[in-house]
């Protein structure tokens, strides 16, 4: 992966400053694939791996920039899931402690949270893209 990252921004670099937005899609697209496609224990190694390949300063910059902008918007899709899974614990134990009050007075609405429930304990990782439907 370390080899075939570094051929790829090598190249990616040699775009002249014409093709300046292919330069940024590709680089970002690059980022991408670090911060969602590899563990997470790879993510700064590989990230300060593209940020060496990459000869020009400001364009440095600008990746870094990139870089930190994922990081962010993962840290907070990471802060909502775990809002999401802490709403639902209290669902659920707002549904064992009254059960027969929600459940006839509402049953397609905890039937979606006992789905949604299903769907967050399925997936147990912070890219579950989970949404409550209360209807």
């Amino acid at each position: 992966m370390r080899t075939a990252l570094i051929k790829a921004v090598v190249h990616i670099d040699t775009l002249d400053d014409e093709k300046a937005q292919q330069w940024q899609r590709a680089i970002f697209y690059l980022y991408l694939l670090i911060f969602h496609r590899r563990p997470a224990e790879e993510h700064d190694e590989l990230n300060t791996l593209v940020h060496q390949q990459i000869q020009e300063t400001s364009r440095r910059e600008e990746g870094e920039t990139m870089a930190q902008y994922l990081i962010e918007q993962g840290e907070r899709r990471g802060e909502t899931n775990a809002r999401r899974k802490d709403i639902l614990k209290l669902l659920r134990l707002d549904l064992i402690l009254f059960p027969n009050p929600l459940s006839t007075r509402f049953p397609q609405k905890v039937g979606n949270i006992n789905r949604s429930n299903r769907k967050l304990n399925a997936t147990g990782n912070q890219e579950a893209s989970l949404i409550l439907k209360i209807r």
